[in-house]
């Protein structure tokens, strides 16, 4: 099992993660896109963040990529869960209902999805991984101190 202090997140591949989920969860339908980790707190809410953009090259159409902050890696277990977090985003990114009773975008599809989910990995916090930004500096700050 791996442990705060042990995981190392250059040798989990999030393409790979996101392809088998991808394929497991959602028979392949999610769009693929950029998958990056992210180092700074300073730029991200959260300890992980889809992002939908317009693509410059076809102003009708958004491209999106998942961000995951580094620091807040403490296992291949969490990082599954915000990978699968964000996934739920993708799914329902062109959904205008899915903002309606919830500013983060955790509208009832997305609890629902979560909770499926959940229920099919035996992970038990995928809702509610979007952590907000005090908690994530404040273990940014801890890990910090301790280097």
């Amino acid at each position: 099992v791996a442990t705060k202090m042990s995981f190392d997140y250059r040798t989990y591949s999030l393409k790979e993660h996101f392809d088998e989920f991808n394929q497991r969860y959602w028979n392949g339908d999610l769009p693929s896109g950029p998958l990056c980790w992210i180092r700074d707190p300073k730029y991200m809410a959260a300890d992980a963040h889809a992002q939908f953009d317009f693509d410059k090259d076809e102003p009708h159409s958004r491209c999106w990529r998942i961000k995951i902050l580094i620091p807040t890696a403490r296992s291949e277990d969490y990082v599954n869960e915000l990978l699968l977090h964000e996934m739920i985003h993708l799914q329902f990114k062109d959904d205008p209902t899915e903002d309606s009773d919830d500013p983060n975008f955790h509208g009832e599809k997305f609890r629902a999805k979560a909770a499926e989910l959940e229920q099919m990995t035996g992970y038990s916090n995928i809702k509610d991984k979007g952590v907000v930004a005090e908690r994530v500096r404040s273990f940014f700050h801890e890990l910090m101190s301790r280097a």
